[in-house]
C-alpha cells in the first residue's frame, strides 16, 4: 500500500499563517502567528491626532483592529503579549470606518454617511440608527448631539481612497474631495477626542485634513518604522529606489493633486523597477519573486 508523507514544512509545529485577515479578534480566536509588535502601540499616544501612510498589504487595517480592540475590551484578549501590561488606558466606544470602496461619486456622500451612521451604532450610540438625515452636514450635526460629553476614539482606515480611485476622473475626484473636505474638518473639529487615526497610502492636498498643525504625520517617525510590515535590512534598496524615482514623482505631481510620500513612492518603486529574481534578507531566509 502506498503511503503518502507531508513535506517536512507541513509538519511544522508552527501556527497557521494567514495573509487574508485584517481582524484582530480573528487571528486570535482561530490561532494564526501573529508577529507581536504591540509595544509600539503605545508610543502612538504621543498625539492624540495621527496619520499613517504605507502601501497596500502592509497591515495597516490590523493595526486599527488592535487599538479597536484595546479601546473596547482592554486587555483581555491580549495574554502574551508586549502590550498586555503596558496598557493602561480606559475603554471607549471606537468609531471604526473604512472607506475602502467608496470611489464613485455619484453615491459617495450617502454611503459615507450610511458607513458613519453604522459605525455609530456599533461603538453603542444606538439611537444613530434612527437618525434620517439628507446629506453629511446633517448626519454630522445630528451626531454631534449624540455623542454629548462622552469621550470617543474615531479610526479612519483607507482615508485616500475616494480620492485614488478617481484620479482619471477630474470631475470625481473633485466632487469626492468637497465631501471629504467637509468630513475631516468636522472630524478635526470634533470635542472629547480620546485619540483619532488615519491610515491610507498617501495625501493629498486641500482637503483640510491637514489644515493646522494638530495631525502628526507619523509615515516618516523612525520610532514607528517596524510598526507595521517592514524589513530593516531592505529599507537600503527602498531609498535608492526613492531617489532615483522622487524626480519623476515631483515632475508628475505638478500637474495633480497628489502629493507623494514615502509609502507612495516605495508602492510605485517596486512595481515598476524590474523585479530581480530573489532578494536575500539573512542567511538563512530567501524571498523569491514570481512576477
Amino acid at each position: 500500500m502506498l503511503t503518502y508523507q507531508l513535506p517536512k514544512w507541513q509538519q511544522s509545529d508552527l501556527p497557521p499563517i494567514t495573509t487574508s485577515l485584517s481582524d484582530f479578534m480573528l487571528i486570535r480566536e482561530n490561532q494564526y502567528l501573529f508577529v507581536d509588535k504591540t509595544a509600539y502601540i503605545c508610543g502612538l499616544f504621543r498625539n492624540n491626532k495621527v496619520f499613517l501612510s504605507r502601501p497596500r498589504r502592509f497591515g495597516k487595517s490590523l493595526l486599527l483592529s488592535t487599538i479597536q480592540e484595546l479601546f473596547t475590551n482592554g486587555t483581555q484578549n491580549f495574554e502574551g503579549l508586549a502590550i498586555h501590561d503596558l496598557w493602561h488606558r480606559p475603554c471607549r466606544p471606537v468609531i471604526s470606518l473604512s472607506l475602502f470602496g467608496l470611489n464613485s461619486p455619484e453615491t459617495f456622500e450617502e454611503g459615507l454617511c450610511n458607513r458613519l451612521r453604522t459605525a455609530f451604532v456599533m461603538a453603542g450610540f444606538v439611537d444613530a440608527r434612527s437618525i434620517n438625515a439628507k446629506n453629511f452636514m446633517e448626519l454630522s450635526s445630528e451626531l454631534e448631539i449624540l455623542q454629548g460629553r462622552t469621550s470617543i476614539v474615531m479610526l479612519i482606515d483607507e482615508c485616500d481612497f475616494p480620492l485614488s480611485a478617481n484620479l482619471n476622473d477630474r470631475e470625481g475626484f473633485d466632487h469626492n474631495r468637497k465631501i471629504l473636505r467637509m468630513f475631516y474638518a468636522w472630524l478635526r473639529s470634533l470635542g472629547k477626542i480620546e485619540f483619532l487615526m488615519f491610515t491610507g497610502i498617501g495625501r493629498y492636498q486641500d482637503t483640510s485634513m491637514f489644515t493646522g498643525q494638530d495631525i502628526t504625520d507619523i509615515s516618516l517617525d523612525p520610532s514607528f518604522a517596524i510598526l507595521l510590515a517592514t524589513l530593516k535590512k531592505s529599507w537600503k534598496a527602498i531609498l535608492l529606489l526613492i531617489s532615483v524615482l522622487l524626480p519623476h514623482c515631483l515632475r508628475s505631481a505638478k500637474s495633480s493633486y497628489w502629493i507623494p510620500s514615502s509609502a507612495n513612492m516605495m508602492a510605485f518603486a517596486l512595481i515598476v523597477m524590474p523585479a530581480p529574481r530573489s532578494i536575500t534578507l539573512s542567511r538563512s531566509i530567501t524571498f523569491s519573486s514570481k512576477w
